[in-house]
C-alpha cells in the first residue's frame, strides 16, 4: 500500500503545520509508503508558500516522495478546504502513473495542519483496508480528539473540545449513522470515480459521503478507525477573539445543512 497524505494550509504558522508533519513521521509504519503533499494556496501569500517549502526541504528526505503544490482559485469554485485538496491530488496523478503504481494500492488520507494522527493510525487504516470486502465503496474515519492545546484554552472552549471529542468517539461505535468528519481516508480509485472532493461546498468532509454514496448508487460506507487524530481546540489571542473565533468554526460546519438540498434533489426528485 502507498499511503498519499495531503496537508492544506491557508496561513498557518511553520510551528502549526511541523508538528503535524513530525507526528506522521513518528507513526508506527515504514515512512517510505508515505508520500506527502503539502497543499497550499495562492491567496495565502509569499508566506504560507515560503513556509511549504521549508517544510518540504526538512522532512521530504524522509518520505517516499514529498512536494508542495499550489493551488490558485478555479471558476466555479467556493473559497474553502475541497477545492484545495482537490487539486493537489489531481496533480498528483501523473507520479503515480510515471511510477507505475496502481491506484488501487493508494490510500488517500487529508490532514488539516494542526492534525496530528496516532502513531498506529497508518497501520489500523492498512489493516482495516486489506479486511475490507469491495474496498473501493468504503471510506475510513478516525477520531477527532481535540486534546492538542486542551489546557492552554478557556474553560468554555475545553467544554466544547471535550463534549466534539466525546461526539465523534460515540459515532464511531454507530457505523449505521457514520460520515465523513474533518481528517479522513478513501482510496484514490474512489475519489477518482467520484471526482475528489467538492469544489462548491464550505464543508467538504460530511458532503464527501453522499457525493460517494450517489456516485456508488447507495453503496457506500464508512468504516471507523479506532485511532485519532488529535486536533486544536479553539483558541486566539484574546478571550474576545477566541469566542469569535469558536462561533466562526461552529457556524462552519453548520453549512453541513447544505446536504439537505443535496440529498433532497438526487435522492427524492423524479427523473
Amino acid at each position: 500500500l502507498v499511503h498519499l497524505v495531503i496537508v492544506p494550509m491557508w496561513q498557518e504558522s511553520y510551528e502549526v503545520v511541523a508538528p503535524t508533519i513530525q507526528s506522521i513521521l513518528d507513526a508506527d509504519y515504514d515512512s517510505k509508503h508515505l508520500i506527502l503533499v503539502i497543499a497550499h494556496e495562492q491567496r495565502g501569500g509569499p508566506v504560507p508558500e515560503a513556509t511549504a517549502k521549508r517544510l518540504v526541504k526538512e522532512f521530504g528526505s524522509q518520505f517516499s516522495y514529498a512536494t508542495t503544490i499550489k493551488h490558485t482559485d478555479l471558476p466555479n469554485e467556493v473559497v474553502g478546504k475541497g477545492g484545495n485538496v482537490t487539486w493537489a491530488a489531481r496533480q498528483m496523478l501523473p507520479y503515480f502513473e510515471k511510477k507505475n503504481i496502481n491506484l488501487k494500492r493508494v490510500l488517500v488520507t487529508t490532514l488539516d495542519a494542526d492534525n496530528k494522527p496516532h502513531r498506529d493510525y497508518f497501520s489500523h487504516l492498512s489493516y482495516s483496508y486489506i479486511l475490507t470486502n469491495d474496498r473501493k465503496h468504503h471510506s475510513y474515519q478516525p477520531l477527532a480528539v481535540y486534546t492538542n492545546n486542551i489546557w492552554d484554552v478557556p474553560a468554555a472552549m475545553r467544554v466544547l473540545a471535550v463534549g466534539n471529542s466525546f461526539f465523534t468517539i460515540t459515532q464511531s461505535v454507530r457505523p449505521h449513522l457514520l460520515r465523513n468528519f474533518s481528517s479522513h481516508a478513501q482510496s484514490l480509485d474512489a475519489l477518482i470515480e467520484t471526482d475528489f472532493w467538492s469544489t462548491r461546498t464550505i464543508v467538504e468532509d460530511g458532503h464527501q459521503f453522499w457525493r460517494s454514496y450517489f456516485a456508488f448508487k447507495g453503496n457506500h460506507q464508512v468504516i471507523p478507525i479506532y485511532a485519532p487524530t488529535y486536533q486544536d481546540a479553539v483558541l486566539s489571542d484574546t478571550y474576545k477573539q477566541t469566542l469569535k473565533a469558536q462561533f466562526v468554526q461552529v457556524r462552519r460546519w453548520a453549512y453541513g445543512a447544505s446536504d439537505i438540498a443535496y440529498i433532497g434533489n438526487l435522492g427524492f426528485r423524479t427523473r
